[in-house]
């Protein structure tokens, strides 16, 4: 009997035979099974169903996907997708009491034409599997056109703010009213600004879902205010600003702004450490805020083949400038760093005072991802030398372009965002640790609190670095130890089997001369009867003259002598061996 959880309440279903399809004793509803031939498949299934349940619709998404890693054809993996995708969970309706789907990650694509769904139909088990995936999926198809039409009639918004209303006690968290006063400032900058506590004051829960996906959609800046690393990760936040992270990946345009207090940067999650994260507690703050915001909501970017951007009222040249620069920082988004080469030098030839530490540093890394040659390389190090040399006179923003800097060396030297890992690119781990030193010789004149910031995020990575370094290294010694003292076993295990194989061989050879002196004996022995018999015939009939004395001497010399000979001979052989 094999234990399956029910996907719409988490109870326990008892699954006798091999069926596609179930109904939970618990809550009534009737639901399709996966395969259940394998029991780790299964407790995947389990485990996905779980956080779906708790609505960690990101981590359900990579279990079900680590499913059909193994099985692509497997069609309950592909409607767990789909589930996760459209974030669906199941609420009992209160007059019917049956479970019903809710939408909490609408998508513009129909589920009907989801490329998984197709594949959970192709991939039915049965008719019976195939026929609750079509209803289902009609189910919530309705559910998503109705949520796109109240999404289309809602207003646009510049900003979105994301934050934890409530802690575990249903109490109002700090971050709320953070997150409010900072809503305030932007209304009062007249910008449109969605902050759930109030606009969707006058909504019910089950009414989110289109205010959001359409704020979500519509917002070129998402504020994530916070101040706990688990409120930051709390699941409808993390639903929130995930979401967001997924439109950013498509429209460049986007920009998500974490914002903490009370707390260490380091400790933001992992997806949110490499954006520019402002500390509200820092002075000037919520100028700078409403300033930076300003920058990327006002501004339009063009083309990069356009010269001009037309807002009234600004300076022709400055104009020109704000173009160029925006065209060069999104060849760096982009990557494409023969562009990022030719509007930065562009920038440099026609206002040096405004552009001269970031056009330095990105023309010198423009020409490291063109040709990473020794001598560029050194001219990237050496480009540091402008922060401390034209800090004072140039106009650019230096808190902003320092921090920029800092965070796309990390980006390059941990691709991954995973700041234990060593980087594969060494020439950008060189970098931070060259930058950091630059940043503290400007430290010592001019003590700025956001330089400080800067040096002790360095110094901490570098000092993770180097515990892993070190972990490293005692690894690889004990590793050299092991393999040494493999060999030293190996080589006196060879040794010890050559002197076995040798002394075989002694005996071996000792055991044939034995045999080939005893056959000699016996030959000898054998020639010495004849020879004896032979003289003695002769000397019977008659056929010689001589004495008994020549008898004697004819077999001492052709009897006794060969004898002796042979003799001496295997033992002077013994000896010379006995020496070795």
């Amino acid at each position: 009997m094999v234990e399956l959880k029910c996907k719409m309440c988490g109870g326990n279903l008892k699954i006798i035979d091999k069926i596609s399809y179930a109904t939970c004793e618990y809550c009534g509803s009737t639901m399709t099974l996966p395969n259940l031939n394998d029991d780790r498949i299964v407790n995947l299934f389990n485990r996905a169903n779980q956080y779906r349940l708790q609505n960690e619709f990101d981590k359900a998404m990579a279990t079900y996907e680590n499913i059909l890693a193994e099985d692509n054809s497997n069609a309950e993996a592909h409607w767990g997708v789909i589930l996760a995708k459209y974030g669906i969970e199941y609420v009992e309706d209160p007059n019917t009491h049956n479970r019903v789907p809710t939408c909490h990650r609408v998508q513009y694509e129909s589920i009907l034409s989801d490329l998984d769904y197709k594949e959970a139909i192709k991939n039915a088990q049965d008719n019976k599997a195939k026929t609750l995936y079509e209803k289902e999926a009609t189910q919530i198809a309705e559910i998503q056109k109705n949520i796109l039409a109240v999404a289309r009639n809602e207003k646009p918004y510049d900003i979105f703010i994301c934050y934890k209303e409530t802690d575990n006690n249903g109490q109002r968290t700090k971050d709320s009213v953070f997150a409010q006063d900072i809503y305030n400032q932007l209304v009062q900058a007249k910008y449109n600004v969605f902050f759930s506590r109030i606009t969707l004051e006058d909504k019910l829960g089950t009414e989110y879902e289109p205010y959001i996906f359409s704020a979500l959609n519509s917002a070129k800046v998402m504020l994530v205010i916070g101040t706990t690393k688990e409120n930051f990760e709390a699941v409808w936040v993390k639903n929130e600003w995930s979401r967001f992270l997924e439109l950013l990946r498509k429209e460049k345009n986007r920009v998500l702004i974490p914002c903490y207090r009370d707390m260490d940067a380091y400790n933001l999650p992992q997806e949110l450490s490499l954006f520019q994260a402002q500390d509200m507690n820092k002075i000037g703050f919520m100028q700078d805020l409403i300033r930076g915001i300003s920058k990327i909501i006002e501004q339009t970017p063009k083309e990069q083949n356009s010269n001009v951007i037309t807002i009234n009222d600004v300076n022709k040249r400055q104009l020109k400038f704000e173009n160029l620069l925006i065209n060069a920082r999104k060849a760096v988004d982009d990557k494409n760093w023969e562009n990022v080469e030719k509007y930065y030098n562009l920038l440099q030839d026609e206002f040096p005072k405004n552009i001269i530490i970031e056009a330095t540093f990105f023309s010198n890394i423009a020409k490291i991802m063109c040709d990473g040659s020794n001598s560029n390389i050194e001219e990237l190090y050496k480009s540091f030398d402008t922060i401390q040399k034209y800090y004072d006179i140039s106009s650019e923003n230096k808190e902003e372009i320092l921090k920029k800097i800092s965070d796309f060396l990390f980006k390059m030297a941990f691709p991954k965002g995973d700041l234990s890992l060593i980087s594969y690119k060494v020439r950008f781990y060189n970098a931070i640790v060259l930058f950091n030193e630059k940043l503290e010789q400007l430290s010592a004149t001019h003590n700025e609190t956001y330089i400080n910031d800067l040096i002790s995020k360095h110094k901490q990575v570098m000092k993770t670095i180097e515990l892993k370094n070190e972990k490293m290294k005692k690894y690889t010694e004990i590793k050299n130890e092991k393999i040494q003292k493999y060999y030293e076993e190996e080589k006196e295990q060879k040794r010890i089997n050559l002197e076995k194989e040798i002394e075989q061989r002694r005996i071996n050879l000792e055991n044939k001369r034995k045999k080939i002196k005893k056959l000699a004996k016996t030959i000898w022995g054998i020639w010495l009867f004849i020879l004896t018999v032979v003289i003695i015939r002769a000397r019977v009939k008659g056929y010689t003259s001589d004495s008994i004395q020549t008898d004697l001497a004819v077999i001492f010399v052709f009897g006794i002598l060969p004898y002796l000979i042979i003799s001496g001979f295997f033992k002077l052989l013994n000896l010379k061996n006995n020496n070795k």
